[in-house]
């Protein structure tokens, strides 16, 4: 490096005034500038008397700024759900319609899973989507499959009076149909421990159980299987396998069996 402060000195100025250096005799591409000081941008800088000036390279120019993003249009919106008249009551009461997951239908739509209720068995509730109305005596699962344009085909609850559970996941079946799972358990009021999915019946080992069930394009359930012990057991998230099968995720607690393997702790499977 060139120290400009040895080639342009001050001269007759006194202290604290500014002094000057011209005819850059830096590098092709450098700048004489002040440190830390102002850059002219056209080889010269300027500082106090008596401060240094090095040759340097200027600073690059700013990448010029990204195109702003497209403007995003909401083509549509649905809600479903329901009011729980709790009549006075003043507790932490609530309802709990949750769309828990939504995969693709095949055709353009979709299908949601989740759960609906009250939260409180002294507390039935109806919920409604679109045009279909559904009821739950407590928690109960539902899975519904909506149009392209966001019309609700329809809407199922899984489950009869006294039947207990959410689904948490869901996932296409690589044609019309889907893949879903949750969580199913005793009845806190009544004690009742089945699910009941159509024609398939599934029974609690304990206080939850975790399922995977397959549902077709029209709603119905073709099969179910479940997997737990005694403890509060839950399958959380599902993806195909490849293969027309399903891998499934979830948390047990204590003791739980899966067909005729079985872990025990506490832990995710």
């Amino acid at each position: 490096m060139v120290d400009c402060h040895t080639l342009y000195a001050c001269g007759g100025c006194t202290a604290g005034e500014p002094c000057y250096a011209a005819d850059n005799p830096c590098e092709a591409g450098q700048v004489c500038a002040f440190l830390n000081n102002k850059d002219n941008g056209d080889g010269t800088g300027w500082g106090q008397c008596g401060a240094s000036y090095q040759c340097t390279w200027p600073s690059p120019s700013p990448p010029p700024s990204p195109p702003p993003p497209p403007p995003v249009t909401v083509e549509w919106v649905r809600q479903a759900g329901g009011i729980v008249d709790y009549a006075g009551w003043s507790s932490n009461l609530d309802q709990g319609d949750v769309g828990r997951a939504i995969c693709d239908d095949g055709a353009g739509g979709a299908f949601v899973a989740g759960m609906f209720g009250s939260y409180d068995p002294r507390f039935p509730m109806a919920a409604a989507f679109g045009p279909f109305n559904l009821t739950s005596d407590y928690t109960s699962i539902f899975v519904m499959r909506v149009d392209a344009a966001g019309d609700i085909l329809w809407a199922k609850r899984i489950g009869e009076e006294g039947d207990y559970g959410g689904a948490r996941a869901i996932v296409s079946d690589g044609a019309t149909g889907a893949f879903f799972a949750g969580w199913f358990g005793k009845h806190p009021i009544t004690d009742a421990s089945q699910l009941h999915l159509d024609a398939v019946n599934l029974t609690t080992r304990g206080q939850w159980d975790a399922f995977v069930a397959h549902i077709d394009a029209d709603g119905k359930v073709d099969w179910a299987v479940s997997a737990g012990g005694a403890g509060r057991d839950s399958a959380t998230a599902i993806a195909r396998d490849g293969m027309g099968g399903v891998f499934v995720c979830g948390d047990y607690d204590g003791t739980a069996y899966f067909g005729t393997s079985s872990v025990t702790g506490e832990g995710a499977f």
